[in-house]
């Protein structure tokens, strides 16, 4: 599960992610059973990635390089608590 959220995370900004994805879930459902349960799921564990890499980046940046990284990654996890919180 967490191979394909990783895989799935870094396409997520993409233009066209969505059809991204779907060509992912395709391509991998052809060969193994899609893992994830559900989009809950899937977004959890995406989440999950999203607030290591911002505690990451909170102790490894200046204060003032981080502030534009962490500002993206809380609103992106706020949005992710207001879906399923």
């Amino acid at each position: 599960m967490q191979d394909v959220a990783i895989t799935l995370y870094y396409g997520r900004e993409q233009e066209n992610a969505k059809a991204l994805q779907a060509a992912f879930k395709e391509g991998y459902s052809s060969l193994r059973t899609w893992p994830l349960e559900s989009d809950e799921q899937l977004h959890t564990l995406i989440a999950a990635r999203t607030a290591m890499f911002a505690n990451y980046v909170a102790h490894s940046l200046p204060a003032d390089g981080a502030k534009e990284y962490l500002d993206k990654w809380c609103a992106e996890l706020e949005q992710y608590l207001n879906q399923y919180g």
